[in-house]
């Protein structure tokens, strides 16, 4: 994932209307480009009850 578009990935905009569409409370990004930006940069950025995924992240249900 990635700002710029791409022919076989959606970029952070598509993810966000996906979740949006679909009334995901909770959702984790992930397979993330490191062209995407900084971890705690592009997280500020996102909705509420949106995520980037991390390495070692656990998610307890």
């Amino acid at each position: 994932m990635r700002k710029e578009s791409h022919i076989s990935h959606f970029t952070l905009q598509e993810a966000i209307d996906m979740v949006q569409q679909l009334e995901i409370p909770n959702a984790y990004f992930t397979h993330i480009s490191h062209q995407l930006g900084l971890h705690s940069e592009i997280s500020e950025e996102l909705p509420a009850g949106m995520h980037l995924a991390y390495d070692g992240l656990e998610i307890r249900v």
